[in-house]
This record gives C-alpha cells, sequence and structure tokens, in this order.
C-alpha cells in the first residue's frame, strides 16, 4: 500500500488508495478454475 501514489485526479475526487486496492483484489479470480472461465 505505502508504494501506491495517486494522480491528482484521484485526490480531487477523494480516492482513497484502500478503495483502489479493494476494488482491484475484487476482480481477481479465487481459484484456478475460474481463472480458466474467464480466458476462454
Amino acid at each position: 500500500r505505502h508504494r501506491v501514489i495517486l494522480n491528482f485526479e484521484a485526490q480531487a475526487e477523494s480516492i482513497d488508495v484502500d478503495s483502489i486496492l479493494l476494488e482491484i483484489l475484487e476482480q481477481i479470480p479465487e481459484k484456478a478454475d475460474d481463472v480458466v472461465a474467464v480466458a476462454t
């Protein structure tokens, strides 16, 4: 988390690093089977 730097637009919209990281984590499949399904 300490290596994520927000640009001016994110800062102006009061977006914090935690919300960005949570959004990224929500889009990562939890199982290898899910990766295959997304790839096809």
